[in-house]
């Protein structure tokens, strides 16, 4: 193939990447603590780089990725100390470093095509969002960039130290996350084309096969120092890296043995987070349609023109889409794996066009990718600066909210009265994470996971509305304690059990029930208690309910006889309010029965709500943090200040702090 004459940069074309770089750069370092810590980010990521800075101690589990980011942020944190941005500062770097990388680039591809792939980085949502969040993905997508561009300009120079630095980045790429054997198998498949492609004349195929074959022997016959070299840098790092420079030798052959496997079985099961192949074809067009639709123009440039960079373009942005389309297990994160290859593919089809239409209609196409990248850019600044933790983001996955910094504030400006021994306890069973990480410099902090404030054997679910489900100590039919429900503006929720029964019986259901100004909002079952059968361990048909209470009455018994068919083993109790609907006011429930005809036992687990893990075991600390759990709503306790903040959705935390 007739190799494209370098192209001398002017001036200006220089000043407009510096422009780029300085908006990239800008980007990704502004207010890099604006957003709390993730869980991700708080949890094993701090942990591990912690761990690791203090003992020197690494294990590599393949959930949790490679090494490279444990290792980089415990030497970040070495040099410059914990906090939010030296957690997220490396991320930046390599992010910026990522445009700054294509910088050689210049020579060889058109102006317009180098500036526009150069802006599209610059500015993707997704990449942005990715370098200011200390997960493993801005260091691959540098990685693979690196890699890429090394390989392209040994092609175009023959020069070793760009092999050597491509065997480097390859090396990097495999200690940052498992995608990197996607990665080289995508490269494989290219290597394999190629080969194709340059079969030589011949009678047979074999003799066609056995030429190209020859000169393939030829050139690592001609280069065998090179890649020897290369294979020696690229274990060296790999293995040094791995080894935490060969301290501890057992993760290299984890390394080796687990991760391939590990990922391609989590990657093609229907488990975990299991997503419609649409999941990232809705991130392209909605924020990534500068980069998408040029680059679904440039997988195809290759039928236009056809050598081995539209070919490499063009497999590596295809492959890769399809990949991750098609791949049931989908996280947000991963989508900046398939925009990088986009992004390439884009920018080759400005270079092919650049090439193909006349200068006036090429610089009218530019100047509109242009301006519409001011929408894309508007688009960027939302998602990473200003609804960094919105659920309608798609780029979010569980991210720890704002209401989180008034109660560290809070807890801080405690701590600096009274010091940071004052005994705390977070009790959060869906995890500690990030608050470990907030509270790293605190001495005296207990991690906890247990339920408080629920009555043993029941489950407290709110569908919609802001009411509350309470354990309540103020009111009960007998004993201490009932289950109620306070539908405030209007709620649909409720407390329910599963409960093992013999079909083919009749069964009677009682109960106390106890209202204040129940009203009906919309349609729905009001102040009752109602049977369902069960369903894959969830509740299905109404077989039984007693009649609805309105308005407010004191403690009044209800009722109801029904039967259970043969072949049913297990029923739902259910006591409501709303139910597909929305009700105010409240309701209590206590003292509920439920016995098969003719036997006297009672099949309600804690019928009266008596038993249960009561705050009070927890209150002995200056600090309690305590999570909602199963829709329950913590109350006030005497002796203490409480307020609520929310973590991140459907984590609510209740803070109590001694008076």
């Amino acid at each position: 193939m007739k190799k494209r004459k370098e192209s001398k940069p002017d001036f200006i074309t220089i000043i407009l990447f510096i422009l780029i770089l300085a908006l990239a750069a800008f980007l990704r370092l502004y207010k890099l603590d604006n957003r709390p810590a993730h869980f991700d980010e708080g949890g094993g990521h701090a942990i591990g780089a912690r761990e690791l800075l203090n003992t020197g101690n690494y294990v590599y589990d393949p959930d949790f990725h490679g090494p490279f980011l444990y290792h980089i942020t415990a030497l970040t944190f070495y040099l410059f100390g914990m906090s939010d941005i030296t957690l997220r500062i490396t991320q930046a770097l390599l992010g910026i470093g990522t445009v700054l990388i294509l910088f050689p680039l210049r020579k060889y591809l058109s102006k317009i095509s180098f500036l526009l792939l150069s802006l599209s980085i610059a500015i993707s949502p997704s990449l942005v969002y990715y370098s200011r969040f200390a997960v493993h993905d801005s260091y691959f997508v540098f990685f693979t960039t690196a890699s890429i561009v090394f390989l392209f300009l040994y092609s175009k120079t023959q020069k070793d130290i760009y092999f050597y630095s491509f065997a480097a980045s390859l090396a990097f790429l495999f200690t940052v996350k498992e995608n990197s054997f996607i990665f080289v198998g995508v490269l494989g498949i290219y290597f394999l084309v190629e080969f194709l492609f340059s079969l030589k004349k011949g009678k047979t195929l074999n003799a066609k096969i056995k030429n190209s074959l020859n000169d393939i022997l030829d050139w690592i016959k001609d280069n065998k120092k090179m890649i020897l070299i290369s294979i020696v840098i690229f274990v060296f790092i790999f293995s040094a890296v791995y080894t935490t420079f060969f301290r501890h030798m057992g993760n290299l052959v984890r390394a080796i043995t687990q991760p391939f496997i590990h990922w391609l079985k989590k990657t093609t099961e229907h488990s975990g987070f299991v997503q419609p192949y649409t999941f990232y074809l809705r991130i392209l067009t909605d924020y990534e349609f500068v980069i998408f639709y040029p680059a679904i123009l440039g997988i195809f440039c290759v039928i236009i023109e056809n050598n081995s960079y539209t070919r490499f373009t063009s497999i590596f942005g295809l492959l890769i889409l399809l990949i991750f389309l098609l791949m049931p297990y989908k996280e947000p994160n991963n989508i900046v794996h398939v925009v990088l290859p986009l992004a390439l593919s884009s920018g080759m089809f400005f270079e092919v066009i650049s090439k193909k239409i006349k200068r006036e209609i090429l610089l009218t196409i530019a100047i509109s990718v242009v301006l519409i990248s001011f929408y894309t850019l508007s688009i960027c600044w939302k998602l990473s600066f200003v609804k960094y933790s919105d659920e309608d983001n798609y780029l979010v996955y569980v991210q720890t909210v704002d209401d989180i910094k008034p109660m560290l504030k809070m807890i801080k400006d405690i701590t600096d009265k009274r010091g940071k021994d004052i005994a705390i306890t977070v009790d959060v069973p869906q995890t500690e994470y990030p608050l470990s990480w907030y509270f790293r410099d605190y001495t005296n902090v207990r991690y906890i996971s247990e339920k408080v404030e629920l009555p043993t054997s029941w489950t407290g679910i709110k569908w919609s509305g802001d009411g509350m489900l309470i354990w309540d100590r103020d009111a009960a039919k007998s004993g201490n304690r009932s289950a109620k429900i306070d539908g405030r503006n209007g709620t649909d929720g409720e407390w329910r059990q599963k409960i093992p029964v013999v079909g083919g019986y009749y069964y009677t259901l009682s109960g106390w029930i106890k209202t204040e100004n129940i009203q009906v909002v919309d349609a729905g079952k009001y102040a009752k208690m109602y049977v369902r059968t069960d369903k894959n361990n969830e509740p299905d048909q109404i077989i039984a309910e007693t009649n609805s209470l309105i308005g407010t009455n004191d403690w009044k018994r209800v009722e109801t006889r029904f039967f259970v068919e043969r072949g049913i083993n297990d029923i739902w109790l259910t006591m409501t309010i709303g139910n597909w609907g929305k009700t105010k006011g409240k309701i209590w429930f206590d003292d509920i029965s439920l016995t098969r005809e003719g036997t006297s036992v009672n099949l309600i687990k804690n019928p009266s709500f008596e038993f249960g893990e009561k705050i009070d075991k927890l209150l002995n600390v200056d600090i309690l943090i305590v999570s909602e759990n199963d829709g329950q709503t913590l109350m006030d306790v005497p002796g203490y200040n409480m307020s609520k903040y929310l973590l991140r959705p459907g984590v609510n935390l209740a803070v109590y702090v001694k008076e």
